[in-house]
């Protein structure tokens, strides 16, 4: 008897200190785009319509790639953006005589064209020198030994020679460029009395024109 009294009292005491439920009504969260509410997305989210995203987006780059295909009718066009706009031209033609074994310094000039850079790239000489001659030449330092015997023309001996070269203008086109050319004729070993006849050098400096400005 005891033990069913103790039983009922324990189930009235859980009872009474038990949390109360309520059903109470839903609430609706209305907010504007001035006020927004912070929302962190899980899982896989569709976007219709137009959005507007503010905000610092990225893009991993391990996980997305960009691919650029390109083929015989729908070309990729690409441009060398470390060089620049350019304009041959073919400049400087000069003359000059040489008496019997002698060196002569035959100056060169490109005119300068405003906003401009020339460039000179190579230079080719042509030597009508007494037969047996020996011809060298130096073009801003750099000296060619290797000129090439072409035979004989109205009895001088023809050399021609081109050198590869890199001489820099003005960058902003002011000042001509100046092209220091050298040629060394040797006749000792031309036959008398052919020695001391002239020499006739012919050069030419293929340039072009680099757009600075």
């Amino acid at each position: 008897m005891h033990s069913k009294k103790a039983a009922f009292a324990a189930l009235i005491a859980a009872a009474c200190f038990a949390a109360p439920t309520y059903a109470g009504p839903e609430v609706t969260v209305v907010n504007t785009s001035a006020q927004p509410i912070p929302a962190t997305i899980q899982g896989t989210v569709t976007v219709t319509g137009t959005t507007t995203l503010d905000g610092l987006i990225g893009i991993d780059p391990a996980r997305n790639t960009v691919r650029v295909d390109s083929d015989f009718f729908r070309p990729l066009f690409i441009r060398d953006s470390d060089r620049l706009e350019r304009t041959p031209q073919q400049t400087a033609l000069q003359s000059s005589s040489i008496a019997g074994s002698n060196t002569a310094t035959i100056p060169m000039f490109v005119p300068p064209v405003p906003g401009w850079m020339p460039v000179v790239d190579l230079v080719s000489i042509r030597v009508a020198a007494p037969a047996g001659a020996t011809v060298a030449g130096v073009v801003n330092f750099t000296y060619f030994p290797n000129f090439q015997y072409q035979g004989v023309v109205q009895g001088n001996a023809i050399y021609v020679a081109s050198v590869d070269t890199r001489i820099l203008g003005d960058l902003g086109g002011g000042t001509p460029l100046q092209i220091a050319l050298s040629i060394t004729v040797d006749t000792s070993a031309s036959p008398a009395p052919v020695q001391n006849d002239f020499s006739l050098v012919t050069a030419t400096a293929r340039a072009h024109f680099v757009h600075v400005q």
